[in-house]
């Protein structure tokens, strides 16, 4: 009898483990105008990037474009600004944009934080190139982001201006809005590239020379290797070692590197495990701390499993169930590093997933 198999079994016996992918929590369409969590209402409309359907009207697909490497975007809610560029080409332009509404407390309501794109630029669930879904989208691009919502859904995105024309102001329900024509840009040099990091702070945008970046501003770019000085609202980024496509054409996240990635306790969204791979993390614990490891994935989509050593190699726990959820833990015999594996039980299979990094 397979591992599988008795793990089913147990999960059944005892009722903790469950083989059934997560339902997404109900949406009021009405509350969340800009953003469904599932387009499922128009489930046969063609979202393909050229004229194939009755939108191709709306807008051409661009086709001077420069081909970028490393697409990194900087939103700014104080500048109302969309900066988006690649440090290894030197491509750089900023786009007004319109934001989330001020609240009771003075703040505009778009999240704030280091989010990226879509994990697989495969799935037009993440890359929509004519949204017509509500219809006040119009057949202009939607390009969701990692942030979630209240309800844990993954309402938020890049997108045309609803109205005629962009009103650049406090407009929105937390979405990034743009004028058409620069929403195509900004939405053809990203789809290819998975997981493109995309910020938004609160704070004015500031270049590698400390200017304020702004519409025609003359941005000085960082440098590959630099750190970008963020907003204090966001802080400092996570590590962001994307490797590119690997041989099967697997596009990888923003962490993926040949050696463990070490990382702060925090949670890290849109990750992806490509096919015969393993993702390697390293996390430091101070003796007597407890470590816990959580990940959470649609098991429809691949099994995910996770492995917890310590600095010496040797295995300290293992999660291998069968739910969307997986979860490994330690309590420090000594200040050291623990390194978590998340690898697919299955060949050849491909997901994304969150991970969350506790040290208590």
């Amino acid at each position: 009898m397979t591992r599988k198999f008795w793990i089913l079994i147990l999960g059944l016996s005892v009722g903790t483990l469950s083989c059934q992918p997560k339902s997404p929590a109900p949406l009021n369409q009405d509350d969340y105008f800009e953003g469904v969590a599932y387009d499922e209402d128009n489930p046969g409309a063609a979202l393909t990037g050229g004229k194939a359907d009755n939108l191709s009207h709306v807008y051409d697909v661009p086709t001077n474009l420069p081909d970028l490497i490393a697409p990194e975007i900087i939103v700014s809610i104080k500048q109302l600004t969309l900066h988006i560029f690649d440090r290894q080409t030197g491509f750089s332009r900023v786009f007004p944009v319109g934001l989330g509404v001020i609240n009771q407390d003075g703040v505009s309501v778009s999240p704030t934080g280091h989010f990226a794109t879509g994990p697989d630029v495969s799935d037009r669930w993440w890359y929509i190139p004519r949204r017509t879904v509500p219809s006040h989208f119009g057949g202009w691009p939607f390009l969701r982001l990692t942030t979630e919502n209240s309800l844990g859904q993954n309402t938020y995105g890049i997108h045309g201006p609803i109205t005629q024309h962009l009103t650049r102001g406090y407009v929105s329900h937390g979405c990034v809005r743009m004028e058409g024509s620069d929403l195509i840009q900004v939405y053809y040099l990203v789809a290819d590239h998975a997981s493109t990091p995309v910020t938004i702070q609160r704070e004015p945008e500031l270049d590698a020379a400390g200017h304020v970046v702004d519409l025609d501003s003359n941005v000085t770019l960082w440098g590959v290797d630099d750190d970008i000085q963020y907003g204090d609202s966001v802080g400092d980024a996570p590590p962001r070692d994307n490797t590119g496509t690997d041989n099967n054409g697997c596009a990888d996240d923003r962490l993926e590197s040949s050696d463990p990635v070490t990382l702060d306790p925090e949670l890290y969204r849109g990750l992806v495990v490509c096919p015969s791979n393993r993702d390697m993390y390293r996390i430091h614990v101070s003796q007597g701390s407890t470590l816990a490891v959580t990940i959470t994935f649609s098991n429809a989509s691949a099994d995910l499993d996770m492995l917890l050593t310590d600095d010496q190699g040797v295995v300290v726990d293992r999660s291998d169930s069968t739910s969307d959820r997986e979860m490994v833990q330690v309590q420090a015999d000594q200040d050291r590093f623990y390194d978590v594996t998340v690898y697919a039980y299955e060949a050849g299979a491909t997901t994304s997933y969150d991970l969350t990094i506790e040290v208590q």
